[in-house]
């Protein structure tokens, strides 16, 4: 994620305001479908974060909804931004994650915090398990599949984690809502629309 962080600083050193955009986009919700199998197997939400760390993590559907209208912006305020910051209306915490999941999949687990090894092992066996290897008929492009866990993807994820720990990810911003113009999708709501195709993981 450095990396990234980089290539932004470059920018507007080479390009003008009118020729580049930034967007900056947290984790998915539709990562917590790798860990639908631990969910069934351990009853457990294990990642490499403290308990007290503040993150942001939206809908995919919702960031694409928006980077659909931005790329056509009809509001004057967005006309000539070149930042766009795409995150919930609050931050989230373990807490806010297992009360989510346990009442949107109607379940009872407990969160916990694990090594970075231990999630980078866990999301390298996921990229061969079978099943992430076909998409669901419902929804088929928002179902990550094994494929993708590469070891640059599973990096930049782990890496996020990291900066949740050291609390880097707790911005906060409006941008998500006023281009799609309603409120972002709230991650409880997340696991209930999609109870069933975390039911299909276990």
């Amino acid at each position: 994620m450095r990396e990234y962080a980089y290539l932004e600083q470059l920018m507007p050193k080479y390009f003008d305001n009118n020729s580049y955009t930034v967007m900056r986009i947290p984790i998915f919700y539709q990562f917590f479908y790798y860990l639908g199998p631990m969910m069934e197997d351990e009853n457990k939400i294990c990642l490499p974060v403290s308990d007290h760390a503040k993150w942001c993590a939206i809908d995919m559907k919702d960031a694409l909804d928006a980077i659909y209208k931005l790329s056509n912006p009809t509001k004057e305020n967005t006309k000539n931004k070149t930042q766009f910051q795409f995150t919930p209306e609050r931050n989230y915490n373990s807490e806010d994650l297992i009360t989510a999941a346990n009442e949107g999949l109607d379940r009872s687990m407990t969160y916990k915090e694990v090594k970075r090894t231990e999630m980078i092992k866990y999301l390298e066996h996921m990229s061969n398990d079978n099943r992430f290897t076909e998409r669901p008929p419902e929804d088929p492009s928002l179902f990550p599949l094994g494929q993708y866990l590469n070891r640059h993807f599973v990096n930049t994820l782990v890496e996020y984690w990291q900066m949740s720990h050291l609390g880097y990810t707790d911005t906060i911003a409006d941008d998500l809502k006023d281009a799609i113009d309603r409120q972002p999708l709230e991650l409880k709501k997340f696991f209930s629309a999609n109870r069933h195709q975390f039911k299909r993981l276990c």
